[in-house]
């Protein structure tokens, strides 16, 4: 499947990877990214060389084939309508493991190139399991109409631990590292804006 990722990316596109030495190479890490394209996980996946778990909606898992092959593929199978018990506790558990998780805390792909608003379900899932967190920024250079030859940067920053401070309540923690994840990630996918005053 990795050889077959290889070929569905890099044949329509110039993939150009920055700061993958930001990925841990063993404990616990969840990748966290902004979402545009349908083919967004495959660019995650060929960040690492370890294994990722992602959390997908669960309409894509239409029929008995593709449940076979998203499960096989460790795809956690997300209900967007309340809240989801079983697919975070999959997801925990993932990391409580020791493995990779990948999250696009948006929630569904940005038609526009622009960054939505983060959910919470990342924060709650990284509060209840200690790991890495991995910030990714996934840039189209051409906009996200032009398929075939659309240069695409996936620039990975410097990881950073969940975690309180002395005194904050656990809301406020969820807050701050909410905010800290989306400057992250916004922050790779728009270099630019870090040099604006």
């Amino acid at each position: 499947m990795r050889c077959i990722a290889k070929l569905l990316i890099t044949v329509p596109h110039r993939i150009n990877y920055e700061g993958l030495e930001n990925i841990p190479k063993d404990g616990a890490v969840m990748l966290v990214a902004n979402h545009q394209q349908a083919y967004d996980p495959l660019l995650l996946g060929l960040a690492t060389q370890r294994e990722v778990a992602f959390i997908a909606k669960e309409e894509l898992f239409k029929g008995k084939f593709l449940t076979w092959f998203f499960k096989k593929l460790h795809v956690i199978a997300l209900d967007r309508e309340g809240v989801d018990r079983k697919a975070i506790k999959e997801a925990i558990n993932v990391l409580k493991s020791g493995g990779v998780l990948g999250v696009f805390p948006e929630g569904t792909r940005s038609k526009t190139g622009d960054l939505l608003p983060f959910k919470t379900g990342s924060c709650f899932i990284a509060s209840q399991a200690p790991c890495e967190i991995v910030p990714i920024g996934i840039h189209y250079d051409d906009g996200l109409l032009n398929y075939f030859g659309k240069p695409v940067t996936v620039r990975v920053g410097k990881s950073f631990p969940y975690e309180g401070k002395e005194g904050e309540k656990r809301k406020e923690t969820q807050e701050r590292m909410l905010e800290k994840q989306e400057k992250a990630v916004y922050d790779l996918v728009f270099p630019e804006s870090k040099n604006i005053v």
